[in-house]
């Protein structure tokens, strides 16, 4: 008789905090479980995060600062057609090393973009997690669209049959009321129903209204007890 696992996931989303200004931005401590959370270090990607893909995904200079700064941030375009994202994906999957394109400039009800599609996904390298431990989760978000909720995920994995499955997710819902930065925050406890988590990964997530969306200082602490 074939032995059936039967895999679980939590989905809960997380209660923000939205303080009236952006956190203090140089307020990076060693503390912070997320390789290169403030995307100040890399070459050709942020270290420990994906490759932008230079359509929807950028790594590039903080556009609220002055050009004196080096501070860089990701900025995530959901204003895209689908058709030129799947054109991107292959041209990528070919040749990795592929030029930057422009976009084609939209128009309409824009349903038949990313952002009123699939949404844009951006992960970070993995994060080992400690059972029974509880994380808080902080993140800077600003966007041209003022009253959309991009979100940051939260994935929890276990190893099953020789590869990593997702059997955890919550996520931080970061409602915008303006334009500024705002700065959002929550704890989880990825164990606590699902006590095979061994790492987690951080998702950014961007999709309706299309526009532009940008991210920086993602951190993850340890909860005090």
């Amino acid at each position: 008789m074939n032995r059936i696992y039967l895999f679980c996931i939590l989905m809960t989303p997380l209660t923000l905090v939205l303080p009236a200004q952006p956190s203090n931005r140089d307020n990076a401590t060693s503390d912070n479980l997320v390789l290169n959370g403030d995307f100040e270090s890399g070459v050709k990607r942020p270290t420990g995060w994906d490759m932008p893909d230079n359509l929807t995904i950028f790594w590039e200079k903080n556009p609220s600062l002055t050009d004196l700064s080096q501070e860089k941030c990701i900025r995530i375009d959901t204003d895209v057609y689908m058709k030129d994202w799947e054109l991107r994906k292959k041209e990528l999957k070919e040749n990795p090393n592929a030029p930057p394109w422009s976009k084609t400039p939209t128009s309409g009800k824009k349903y038949d973009t990313i952002g009123g599609n699939d949404g844009v996904s951006f992960y970070s390298a993995p994060i080992p997690v400690k059972k029974g431990k509880s994380y808080t989760l902080c993140v800077d978000v600003r966007s041209d669209q003022p009253h959309a909720t991009p979100k940051v995920f939260i994935k929890g994995y276990t190893l099953h049959k020789g590869e990593m499955r997702v059997i955890y997710k919550t996520y931080l819902n970061c409602r915008l009321n303006g334009a500024a930065w705002q700065h959002f925050e929550q704890t989880f406890s990825p164990t606590e129903k699902t006590p095979n988590v061994t790492e987690m990964r951080v998702m950014i997530f961007a999709y309706w209204t299309p526009g532009e969306y940008f991210f920086d200082n993602v951190k993850i602490f340890e909860s005090n007890p």
